[in-house]
């Protein structure tokens, strides 16, 4: 099992590269000028394709991956503009990825919460959420609300 409290201490990324056919396109911290993108973690695999597909279509780079362990490891390599976040995954969720995630030296980017628990909205307004969206959600707004933080991230 791993020992989250150490995950930062170690030199290299503790998990193994995201599953994401699209992760390659994203490149590594130290790059030039790197593209803002939309960090998208759920693991319900209809809901993940769909949010991508969406981003995508509003012409917004996309990693998904679909636990909190991968998230991490994807923003040790290059911090998202936005991250839109289920709490409910499995192994390390939502919540407690959020509080790994700001323990990044340079983590920058805003959490949009997506849920289908009962607590959601309570737990995302504790995790200082950009934005909450219930499940089921209006795709069109989660959209609009990752394309406002991607068009405001500050330049590196």
């Amino acid at each position: 099992m791993i020992d989250w409290r150490t995950l930062f201490e170690a030199d290299k990324p503790a998990f193994p590269p995201p599953r994401s056919s699209r992760s390659d396109r994203v490149p590594a911290v130290g790059a030039p000028d790197p593209k803002p993108y939309v960090l998208v973690v759920e693991d319900e695999v209809d809901t993940r394709r769909t949010v991508e597909r969406a981003l995508r279509d509003a012409a917004l780079e996309t990693v998904a991956v679909p636990d909190g362990a991968a998230a991490l490891a994807q923003c040790q390599r290059h911090d998202p503009a936005a991250i839109v976040l289920d709490l409910a995954l499995p192994g390390l969720d939502g919540e407690k990825f959020a509080d790994a995630y700001r323990r990044i030296p340079q983590s920058r980017a805003r959490i949009i919460v997506i849920s289908g628990t009962q607590r959601g909205g309570e737990i995302a307004a504790k995790m200082r959420a950009y934005a909450y969206f219930s499940k089921p959600f209006r795709l069109d707004r989660l959209v609009e609300a990752a394309a406002k933080l991607v068009s405001e991230m500050p330049a590196t």
